[in-house]
């Protein structure tokens, strides 16, 4: 990349021309700083040369029409979306370690899984840590049942003995989801206070 620097003559340093080029391409700068580079890429053939695909097609003199503002609605969508699936895949993972952690030799970790699960969840997202605590609850259901209806020749005590023990899972998920929202009171708070 050779060095250059032109002449304030528009406004702008070829310096922070090349500074702000990215962000104009990529569309998330503002009307005002797309214009100076536009202005700037019109008068100056060195940073033209570097940014062609700023530079409208026929008119190397006129500064090019701003960029559309991006549209910050769908922005946060994708970001929501993006991290709905992330913590998905956590309380997937999650809930599945969980289970594997009660059934080995350490089953007292499980005392803090399912409440670390649920509460991470909870602290990203308001509304999917809801579904943790019944997740928790339906795997903890199925999988003892699984492991239990060979052993008792009444299935009914079996479907029972199971729905009794899902609940501690279900509570577990419950404390964990209440301490991560109080934390985020607690931060919350003190992020107003500063």
């Amino acid at each position: 990349m050779t060095e250059h620097t032109t002449p304030r003559q528009s406004g702008i340093s070829c310096d922070v021309c090349r500074d702000l080029a990215p962000l104009v391409a990529d569309g998330v700068a503002s009307a005002d700083s797309a214009a100076l580079v536009k202005e700037h890429l019109a008068r100056c053939e060195a940073c033209r040369a570097e940014f062609p695909e700023l530079c409208p097609e026929g008119s190397e003199n006129q500064p090019a029409p701003a960029l559309p503002a991006p549209d910050e609605r769908r922005v946060l969508r994708r970001m929501q979306n993006k991290l709905t699936l992330w913590l998905l895949g956590f309380l997937v993972l999650g809930l599945g370690g969980s289970m594997l952690v009660v059934f080995s030799p350490h089953s007292t970790l499980a005392l803090l899984c399912f409440p670390l699960v649920c509460g991470v969840v909870c602290w990203f997202d308001d509304f999917l840590w809801r579904l943790v605590p019944v997740l928790a609850a339906v795997v903890w259901f199925v999988w003892t049942l699984a492991a239990e209806l060979p052993y008792y020749t009444n299935w009914q005590r079996a479907v029972f003995s199971s729905a009794v023990g899902a609940l501690w899972p279900f509570v577990f998920c419950v404390i964990g989801a209440l301490a991560a929202s109080l934390f985020k009171y607690a931060f919350g708070k003190t992020g107003k206070e500063k």
